[in-house]
């Protein structure tokens, strides 16, 4: 059990750790038209970050708590704790598979708030990378956290649509590794025995009409920027017009889609985005009845850049639309930086 949890919100985090981009910038000064966005070469993952002793930025840590090296060449890493080791003589040790310098590795990481974190929960941490490890355990050094938080991320505003290709009574479970914190219509033990028509409306149980599914939720799972994109906010538009089409949305669908996060993303200098598959549909499955002859699920996970920020282009190939349809569309921003 979690006795206490300071938890930094995936919007706080994107603003904190914003100013210790240490993006490398590939390909320069670009103008890329819609349908070059599949072969553009400015995606890739982002270094570690380490902290210039001249930024001065205020984390949300008790003032008691807070060490002197806080802001001196701290290297910050974020990373999934896959372990807490509690033996003799090495207590309050994490490890933590992290992402850094292009690799996945796991570190182990001393703290005495070990105990308030669980295998699977994300976490950010900051060490002196210059300092003599602790000690080691199971072979590899071990490290002293000079503050660790966790990173929560929030899935937003998936909606799910629903194209039977005539009136049909259908029931949609999800099953989420994280917890459900928002949806409508109340999703209780699920959204059963809709019926769905052909244009997409919903007719609930009770009468009421809707035209989708809508849910939001905190996920235990670290996205996969291995590939992406890397979108000078002035062009986020255009690439997303292209991008969700090339992924099988309708025009209206994807309107919504750019109505929702355009506001965020347009006025970033980059922004730095990943359609997830397997890294998503995982960790938020769907069990729909009767079963859909297609499905197409599209979520983003993304977060702005002072830089651009060099990746391999990721490839889409869009579903191709017959019988009963499902379509989904989602995203989070934040836990792109490792």
């Amino acid at each position: 059990m979690k006795t206490k949890r300071i938890i930094l919100t995936a919007l706080a985090l994107t603003a904190a750790l914003g100013a210790l981009s240490a993006c490398s910038t590939g390909g320069g000064e670009r103008d890329t038209s819609a349908v070059e966005w599949q072969t553009a070469d400015v995606v890739g993952i982002r270094p570690s970050e380490t902290r210039d002793p001249a930024d001065s930025i205020e984390f949300p840590i008790p003032p008691e708590t807070k060490p002197p090296m806080l802001y001196d060449g701290l290297e910050m890493l974020s990373g999934t704790v896959v372990e807490y080791v509690a033996t003799e003589p090495m207590e309050n040790v994490l490890a933590v598979e992290v992402w850094a310098n292009g690799g996945k590795r796991t570190m182990h990481v001393y703290t005495q708030r070990a105990e308030e974190f669980c295998v699977n929960d994300m976490v950010i941490f900051s060490y002196d990378p210059s300092a003599e490890p602790m000690d080691s355990y199971d072979g590899t050094p071990v490290v002293y956290a000079i503050e660790i938080w966790e990173d929560e991320e929030v899935d937003e505003k998936p909606v799910i649509y629903l194209y039977p290709e005539t009136p049909t009574e259908v029931s949609v479970k999800l099953t989420l590794d994280g917890e459900l914190i928002c949806t409508y219509p109340a999703y209780g033990e699920g959204w059963n025995n809709f019926t769905a028509h052909p244009d997409g409306t919903l007719i609930a149980p009770d009468g009421k009409e809707y035209y989708c599914l809508y849910w939001e939720g905190k996920q235990n799972t670290v996205w996969d920027f291995s590939e992406g994109f890397c979108v000078k906010g002035e062009d986020t538009a255009a690439f997303l017009e292209w991008a969700l089409a090339a992924q099988g949305l309708t025009p209206r669908e994807a309107n919504e889609f750019i109505i929702y996060w355009l506001p965020r993303m347009e006025g970033n200098p980059y922004n730095v985005i990943s359609f997830q598959t397997a890294a998503y549909t995982d960790t938020a499955a769907l069990e729909i009845t009767p079963v859909p002859d297609t499905l197409i699920r599209v979520f983003m996970a993304w977060y702005p850049s002072e830089e651009a920020v060099e990746m391999e282009a990721q490839a889409f190939e869009a579903a191709e639309r017959h019988g009963f349809t499902v379509v989904e569309w989602g995203g989070s921003e934040g836990n792109g930086r490792s």
